[in-house]
């Protein structure tokens, strides 16, 4: 019966020792990470409906708070009539929180690929606004009507005559340069404008398709930065599910029937293939990973490394991935290169201070590479102009497209982190600005490492406008020559509770419980090898005191045994 006692005890405390190593061993290095792959692609029962991974990237569980400053000129009669600097005053946030959920979900070649549509919802919020906003604020901005106009004359039109009226039409309809907007027009509202509503007109159509389209008419369906753009969505997209290789998890291979972007000039720059959408990444990502992210609102994609910080964001373990400088440095990434059709030096006192003295005929010259910035200032090279053109400083690329819109933006945009923090101090000088790295910095999102999942960003962006003098035009005839800051967007990133628990539950709690019990397990294996060795030590200690009692005894037996017989 003992030994039978012995032999199961032995058998309970072998399962007891390779459970434990189990859960501390092979289910951390290998089972887990398997779960987490079977589960975190795009995928969807048989019935159509989705398992909650899949459910929470159709129906994103966060808030994104969009804060919009704006640059509220205070000069504006100044700046149109007497070429001065314009005063920029900054004013906001105004914030409209915004939720998305994906639409027209169909899956695609054996479920490999994903096609859906982006739906968006803006919300005005005066509690999160500045004490001084409000929704009917006017504002004194570029106007977005006059630029469409200067930039069809510098970019399509070579006569005389069709600038000479196109000159009379901005005077006929009252365009400016300048112009006061109401602020939720300007954003996602609209609002009137007389040369949007002229060229829309049929009258217009019917009169341009009468004399054979002369002039290309922008594609702009009405006024604003993102009009119209509440409760639609930013175009069709179609992306992999990682059913194959999980790496591929949300990987975008089309926008808009896309691959590549049409208004940048290097494959570098252009192709959006294997590019993210910022909400999810693959699983069990690496510090050495570099992350690519499609951003729809700033038409153009960006590349995000670890900033080598790790930290939690409500309970959940996160790595936080950032821009480089050079993702804004047009000088590095030439397709990224602001076209300048207007060829204006909008920063004469960069990159030589103002005090260049150009002489191509210097010897040497024929060895020096001046599309280089380190020679920009030699003798031999004209400072920022190159070829002809002259060229923007590092830190702003220009804006493609009419945000979220597969449509090419019919005036000059630039686009930069906010106050051009990464710009050289001559911008910063020459427009009043004054960057701050907290503040200003444009991107970083922090990802759960096992999941992929963002747990917390905020994306941070500026759209400034190229205003100059053109001497075609009455009401830009003196201007000086200037990039206008408009506004910049933050986002921000707020996951919703459900989700917080969901992610903390399945990347915390659960691991943290298993590594718990294996703990114990071996713990529990080796008290009880223990305390049977404790036993066994001390059933021998008692044995070994027996013998020797014993032979005490003896010895004390013979010895009374020789007394008697003496």
């Amino acid at each position: 019966m003992r030994r039978c006692t012995a032999i199961l005890l032995l058998i309970i405390l072998v399962v007891i020792f390779l459970l434990g190593i189990f859960l501390l061993i092979p289910f951390p290095l290998a089972i887990y990470p398997a779960i987490v792959r079977s589960q975190v692609y795009i995928q969807h029962a048989e019935d159509g409906s989705f398992p909650k991974a899949t459910f929470y990237w159709s129906r994103l569980p966060a808030v994104q708070h969009f804060n919009f400053y704006f640059f509220n000129i205070t000069n504006p009669d100044e700046v149109l009539y007497n070429g001065a600097v314009p005063k920029f005053v900054e004013v906001g946030p105004y914030s409209w929180p915004e939720t998305e959920f994906k639409d027209f979900i169909e899956f695609r070649e054996d479920d490999t690929y994903v096609h859906y549509q982006n739906n968006k919802t803006w919300v005005w919020d005066p509690s999160s606004s500045c004490d001084s906003c409000g929704y009917n604020d006017t504002l004194m901005l570029p106007n977005p009507a006059f630029a469409s106009v200067i930039y069809m004359s510098k970019t399509n039109l070579t006569s005389p005559v069709m600038k000479f009226l196109l000159n009379g039409l901005c005077l006929l309809l009252g365009e400016q340069p300048l112009r006061a907007v109401p602020m939720a027009g300007v954003l996602f509202t609209s609002y009137d404008d007389p040369f949007i509503s002229l060229i829309n007109s049929n009258f217009t159509k019917t009169l341009m398709s009468f004399m054979g389209n002369p002039i290309p008419l922008p594609p702009v369906p009405a006024m604003g930065y993102f009009p119209n753009y509440n409760q639609t969505n930013d175009g069709d997209f179609l992306v992999k599910t990682g059913i194959d290789n999980v790496d591929n998890l949300a990987l975008i291979q089309k926008w808009c029937g896309m691959e590549k972007l049409p208004w940048f000039s290097s494959t570098d720059t252009a192709d959006i293939r294997n590019s993210g959408d910022g909400s999810f990444q693959k699983p069990f990502i690496k510090s050495t990973d570099r992350l690519r992210q499609f951003q729809s609102l700033a038409c153009r994609k960006f590349e995000l490394v670890y900033s080598g910080n790790s930290r939690t964001v409500n309970g959940i373990p996160a790595m936080d991935f950032v821009l480089e400088e050079n993702e804004y440095n047009s000088l590095v990434y030439d397709g990224y290169r602001y076209p300048n059709f207007e060829n204006q030096d909008y920063f004469p006192s960069w990159p030589c201070n103002g005090s260049h003295k150009y002489n191509p005929n210097s010897p040497g010259c024929s060895g020096i590479n001046c599309a280089r910035q380190e020679n920009f200032c030699d003798p031999c090279c004209n400072g920022s102009t190159v070829n002809g053109q002259v060229w923007l400083p590092p830190g702003m690329t220009p804006l493609g497209c009419l945000p979220a819109k597969p449509i090419p933006l019919p005036f000059g945009g630039i686009i930069s982190p906010p106050h051009f923090l990464w710009s050289p101090p001559e911008v910063h000088r020459t427009l009043g600005l004054s960057p701050d790295e907290n503040r200003h910095d444009p991107m970083r999102f922090s990802i759960n490492p096992t999941t992929g999942s963002t747990v917390d960003a905020y994306f941070r962006v500026m759209l400034s406008i190229p205003v100059y003098r053109d001497s075609s035009f009455a009401f830009s005839s003196s201007l000086t020559s200037l990039i206008h800051p408009t506004f910049w967007m933050e986002i921000n990133i707020e996951m919703r509770h459900y989700a917080i628990s969901y992610l903390k539950s399945n990347t915390v709690t659960i691991p943290a419980a298993i590594l718990g019990v294996g703990i114990s397990l071996i713990v529990i294996f080796a008290l009880a090898i223990l305390i049977i060795l404790f036993i066994f030590y001390r059933k021998k200690k008692m044995r070994m005191n027996k013998f020797e009692a014993a032979d005490d005894n003896s010895v004390r037996f013979r010895g009374a045994s020789w007394t008697s017989r003496e």
